[in-house]
């Protein structure tokens, strides 16, 4: 660790935990999630392409790579802890299917509202996820795996949304083999970029 000086203290932040380092450094966030293959995120980007013709997107949903989010951190910069606290979380965690079946809404409160596609038993989702709040040290949540189309879409497309469910059904499976850890540095940089892959065995 180099004589870095840091604590594990996790705090909310926009519904994301926040690891507090009290070193000098960069601030950091991370992104750790499973990556669809192609086929499913370029399926993905079609039906938010066709919603678009609907609903107004925010921008930020557009850009976004379709993924499935296990966890956001945002602390100094410190790679090597969260690639290695990372595998730890994964020990013995073998590569599994995922099924995306069908298709949901999550509303957030009045403000907004999230159109994504349902995963069938997401036993091994879920026990990542577990994992991984365990490893660094958080206190679990409720937690929903789901693969989002648009994301804080305005609420007053609830109503729309609901009644397009049937058209942005999807029904799909794919093999998990790795979990990816993406990075970007707040305030220098805009998109995140793949810091590391850690693979199944």
């Amino acid at each position: 660790m180099g004589g870095m000086f840091y604590r594990r203290e996790w705090t909310s932040m926009n519904s994301s935990p926040q690891l507090t380092l009290f070193d000098i450094g960069t601030l950091c966030e991370y992104a750790i999630l499973i990556s669809p293959n192609e086929t499913v995120k370029k399926d993905v980007l079609a039906q938010r392409e066709k919603l678009s013709n609907y609903v107004v997107i925010p921008a930020s949903s557009l850009r976004s790579v379709p993924h499935i989010s296990l966890l956001k951190l945002k602390c100094r910069e410190n790679d090597g802890y969260i690639v290695h606290t990372v595998h730890q979380a994964l020990q013995d965690q073998h590569p599994f299917g995922i099924t995306l079946h069908g298709a949901d809404i999550f509303l957030h409160g009045k403000a907004a509202a999230t159109l994504h596609i349902r995963i069938e038993e997401p036993y091994c989702i879920k026990r990542i996820h577990e994992r991984l709040f365990h490893e660094f040290g958080l206190r679990e949540r409720s937690f929903t795996p789901h693969l989002t189309i648009a994301k804080t879409v305005a609420a007053k497309y609830a109503d729309k949304l609901k009644a397009l469910l049937p058209m942005f059904s999807y029904y799909k499976e794919f093999i998990c083999d790795r979990i990816t850890i993406l990075k970007k540095q707040i305030g220098a940089d805009r998109r995140f970029h793949v810091l590391h892959q850690a693979l199944l065995k």
